[in-house]
């Protein structure tokens, strides 16, 4: 916990029942310590997976070939979270799920001259039970939450891409996606009882249907590059994409309803090079884009303590990536990325808690990282290799409604790490240090000012380490 609202009406019920909940008393994250009040001391994941792939293929001409895919997950997850860490039954919440997916992809590939081609069917199908408990105020008069959701997705599509080399030097690449997606989602009243405060279950058994809700969403991505190579070493390309992000249903009834959201939509212009130089010593990438990214997905809260994902209008992106790879000397290579981004709605659409100047999720204006590597050989085959980096990122939010938004502080982190592998690279030991200059950020949290608090999730600290690794 980062802050607590002491004038909030939940909070002042605690405080004036005599169980104390302040900045002092609970909200360590304030004063920067890594400690939380929480008294939760049970399960706090739950993960159990099967996996069944298979790929085919088959190449019954010179020029052209069958691939199928296929692949299946069975999955059980479940997830304790305490919102608040606090000693107190404030926001505490236990999600299970069942889950399973399945796909099928079928490819025909062929070559017939300077014409390169792909074309193919795609199908997955999703089914997914969820159960969860709020524990909500408990110590006041409980506000609680016993829901079972199931749903059911499918995702159908048709594509295919071609590459013409028209010379030696250009060549240009079209292709286009159709894709049908169909949802379902149910929610229940589950026929077990809402557990007691820390009691985790399992069960799934349906009880009492509430609502349900179908939606469909159908959409066409093309592609479109050309590509010229000016040397052996040095390429440049020009791109237009559309890239598809699926659509779904909330899986959590708002005002009596299941509220569904649409596909995300991204169309964007790309400049980019790929280069070597100095006898492939110096590797440089670099890439401008530009694009909009329509209705996009964002999660807002409709009713307190309950995130509903959103379509908000239109975005405008524009960026710079850059990339260099430089081998100084034989055993020493330097490692370096930046890039440079400005994001701004330009249309805010169905969304009802940002604006055309509020900050997109986890997109900072820059970044960078610089990395080093030296490494040697010994006499007798063993290698040794020692490597620094730094990377920055600036400023930047995690959730998209302003109102629950706690920006993350520009910050930078410091690693090291000394590797020695043995001439047989069956066994290597290292010594590592991570975040050495000790920085305190966040990975994830909001300002949950409509309960109340401030919550997020506290990065490692500074931590050393040796790891010994063996191949049999």
């Amino acid at each position: 916990m980062y802050e607590v609202f002491e004038s909030h009406p939940q909070v002042q019920a605690y405080n004036n029942a005599g169980l104390p909940l302040t900045d002092t008393s609970d909200a360590f994250g304030k004063s920067e310590q890594y400690h939380n009040s929480s008294r939760y001391l049970g399960q706090g994941n739950i993960w159990d997976e099967e996996n069944y792939n298979l790929n085919f293929s088959w190449n019954f001409s010179p020029e052209h070939s069958l691939v199928f895919i296929t692949g299946q997950r069975d999955f059980e997850w479940g997830n304790y979270a305490d919102l608040d860490a606090s000693r107190y039954a404030y926001f505490e919440q236990w999600r299970f799920t069942l889950g399973r997916e399945k796909s099928y992809e079928l490819q025909i590939r062929g070559v017939n001259g300077n014409l390169d081609w792909t074309a193919g069917l795609y199908h997955s199908s999703t089914r997914y039970t969820e159960r969860q408990v709020d524990w909500k105020y408990e110590e006041i008069g409980s506000t609680p939450r016993n829901e079972l959701t199931q749903t059911l997705s499918s995702d159908r599509a048709v594509f295919a891409e071609a590459s013409y080399e028209i010379n030696e030097q250009l060549s240009t690449t079209l292709g286009i996606r159709y894709s049908e997606e169909k949802f379902r989602a149910d929610l229940f009243n589950p026929l077990e009882a809402r557990p007691p405060w820390q009691q985790i279950t399992n069960n799934t058994e349906a009880g009492g249907f509430i609502t349900g809700k179908s939606d469909t969403h159908r959409t066409a991505t093309p592609r479109y590059a050309i590509q010229y190579n000016w040397s052996e070493e040095i390429m440049t390309y020009l791109s237009y994409t559309q890239g598809f992000n699926g659509g779904g249903i909330n899986n959590e009834i708002i005002n009596n309803e299941l509220i569904p959201f649409y596909g995300e939509k991204l169309k964007q212009y790309e400049l980019g090079i790929r280069s070597d130089f100095f006898d492939n010593r110096l590797r440089f990438n670099g890439a401008y884009f530009i694009g909009n990214w329509e209705d996009i997905q964002v999660f807002e809260v409709i009713v307190p303590g309950i995130f509903t994902t959103r379509n908000a209008g239109e975005a405008r992106i524009e960026g710079l990536d850059a990339e260099m790879i430089f081998s100084v000397t034989d055993n020493f290579r330097l490692n370096f990325s930046a890039g440079l981004l400005d994001t701004r709605y330009i249309n805010v659409g169905q969304a009802n808690t940002i604006q055309l100047g509020s900050l997109l999720t986890l997109a900072p204006d820059k970044s960078f990282y610089l990395g080093g590597t030296y490494f040697w050989t010994r006499q007798n085959g063993d290698l040794i290799d020692l490597h620094i980096d730094y990377g920055w990122m600036d400023k930047h939010v995690s959730v998209s409604d302003e109102r629950l938004q706690d920006i993350q502080s520009a910050y930078g982190l410091l690693n090291a790490q000394l590797l020695y592998t043995g001439a047989s690279e069956k066994w290597s030991i290292s010594l590592f240090g991570s975040n050495l200059t000790d920085e305190w950020y966040q990975l994830g949290g909001f300002s949950a000012s409509l309960a109340g608090i401030t919550q997020g999730v506290v990065a490692r600290p500074r931590e050393y380490g040796i790891s010994l690794n063996l191949s049999f």
